[in-house]
């Protein structure tokens, strides 16, 4: 690995840059503090996404971060003239073995970044938040997912260290000429497949497509997404961590509640697309500063012949162009179905960067051997043990 950050034993007095005062907070209470000053530096930064909003974060860390597990969020900030320029919500996780900087919102985030000032000497104060990092919090191993290539992390902390994965991550950029410049820019043959697939489900019955467009409605759409969910996980014996933990059933629901009304700064919707008033598929995203991030995709295997999901898509950009957003993200990984509607894509990679003996230990041992090793094990199971084993742990 490339230029790794010093072990700990070597590890100096953190050192911030000529006009720049570094600190680390500890707790859920740094994003209220800081929201005022986050949201404005938020806006300045292109690559900054909903996974840094304090709203989002502080929603999360109601059920993920309570208790005692409260002390183990530390929010990195980095000042210049007593102003923040760099903001980064952290969570120390780990046990005995080794201690895990990750980003704050793990299950439930995406697109690992800081929020960066980008007016301010950024490399500067990449290195002064690393540095009160390495001094006040010490990790063995930082482990950051689907960093961005034109993240601010990434061009000002990660481009000269390897990753251990690369994917892509797609997304349709709609454009100032709406949904139908559009579809002109997309292949012929994915409008006229589109058009065979609603006609045929057509056949089954009246197709509706809704988006929520109350908190109540939101909640109770994604009640029902996340059950077809689970159901979807069980018959195809596939497993999710984030499925699999009881605080999801809490959290899920006060993520509607929060952020579902359609005047929401940050907000979660709920698209459906309903077969005769059945839901024959969902999905969610989250709105942002001209944004839909396609957070959960679902659907019915009633329907699937039918390519529901697909159809579903499709609404849901046309809906983003009518009510002024730009960019449909669908996210990583890499599929056929996203392939269809993608302009672009950018790639995104997974770090775990150790800085002391035990890091590298945890690296080669729970990184590259453990979790991979089991993940083949039970893949190689055959599919109906997996399909109840999968139920098993999804039912919470």
């Amino acid at each position: 690995m490339n230029d790794e950050p010093a072990a700990h034993d070597d590890a100096a007095p953190a050192r911030p840059a000529p006009g720049l005062a570094s600190e680390v907070l500890t707790g859920a209470g740094a994003y209220a503090a800081l929201r005022s000053d986050w949201l404005l530096v938020k806006a300045l930064q292109p690559s900054a996404s909903v996974f840094q909003a304090p709203d989002f974060l502080s929603l999360w860390a109601d059920h993920f971060a309570k208790g005692p597990l409260d002390r183990t969020l530390k929010t990195i900030v980095v000042r210049q003239a007593g102003r923040p320029v760099l903001i980064w919500p952290l969570q120390i996780a780990g046990g005995k073995l080794a201690k895990v900087a990750v980003a704050a919102g793990r299950p439930f985030s995406q697109y690992d970044e800081f929020i960066l000032d980008p007016r301010c000497s950024q490399a500067e104060a990449t290195r002064a938040a690393y540095d009160r990092l390495m001094a006040d919090v010490r990790p063995d191993i930082l482990q950051f997912a689907q960093v961005r290539k034109d993240s601010a992390l990434f061009r000002t902390l990660l481009a000269d260290k390897e990753p251990i994965s690369a994917e892509g991550a797609p997304y349709a950029e709609i454009g100032p000429d709406g949904f139908a410049g559009f579809m002109s820019r997309i292949k012929q043959k994915v409008g006229r497949e589109q058009r065979r697939r609603l006609r045929l489900l057509g056949e089954q019955g009246e197709v509706r497509f809704e988006v929520s467009g109350d908190s109540g409605t939101a909640a109770d759409w994604l009640a029902k997404a996340i059950e077809m969910k689970r159901q979807w996980l069980t018959d195809t014996g596939k497993v999710s961590t984030t499925y699999m933990d009881e605080r999801t059933n809490e959290l899920f629901p006060a993520l509607a509640r929060g952020l579902g009304e359609a005047t929401s700064p940050v907000r979660l919707a709920v698209a459906r697309l309903t077969v005769s008033g059945e839901p024959a598929a969902y999905e969610v995203g989250l709105i942002d500063a001209g944004r839909y991030f396609l957070y959960l995709g679902t659907y019915s295997q009633r329907y699937a012949k039918f390519s529901t999901g697909n159809l579903l898509a499709q609404q849901a950009i046309e809906w983003c162009a009518e009510n002024g957003i730009g960019v449909y993200d669908m996210m990583a990984p890499r599929s056929q179905h996203k392939s269809d509607w993608s302009t672009g894509e950018v790639e995104v990679f997974d770090y775990a960067i150790p800085t002391s003996r035990r890091g590298e230990l945890y690296l080669d041992l729970v990184v590259r051997r453990l979790r991979p090793g089991m993940k083949r094990v039970f893949y190689s199971l055959p599919a109906p043990i997996r399909s109840a084993i999968a139920g098993r742990a999804l039912r919470i």
